[in-house]
């Protein structure tokens, strides 16, 4: 039932975004870097989950106002302006996780291991 979902969200990627996770002494953060010139992929949701035989949620972030500016890379431990989000997991060294970003238009996802 898990991996129909994935098929069916990885599916609806209609404008080729791809999803960069970015780890270093400043945190984990996750940017859409959208495949087409002049598509805005601005982020509304991100969920994070750990990878395994049953993959669990560990997080997420979604955008609360519909007014706020485009956010195209959220950062696991900071809320960007208008966004609400659970307390941030910490990261095992080596573990696998799965990052999704949801916005107008896409749905992308990428599996990362942490450091």
């Amino acid at each position: 039932m898990i991996a129909l979902a994935l098929f069916l969200a990885l599916a609806a990627c209609s404008e080729g975004v791809e999803v960069e996770v970015r780890q270093g002494a400043a945190g984990t953060s996750f940017a859409t870097a959208p495949a087409k010139a002049g598509f805005d992929a601005c982020i509304d949701r991100a969920y994070l989950y750990a990878e395994g035989e049953k993959p669990r949620q560990l997080w997420y972030a979604t955008r609360g106002m519909a007014n706020t500016p485009c956010v195209r890379e959220v950062r696991l431990a900071a809320n960007p302006e208008g966004f609400s989000a659970d307390a941030p997991p910490a990261l095992k060294a080596g573990e696998r996780y799965r990052v999704e970003l949801i916005g107008k238009g896409f749905t992308a996802a990428t599996v990362f291991a942490g450091r």
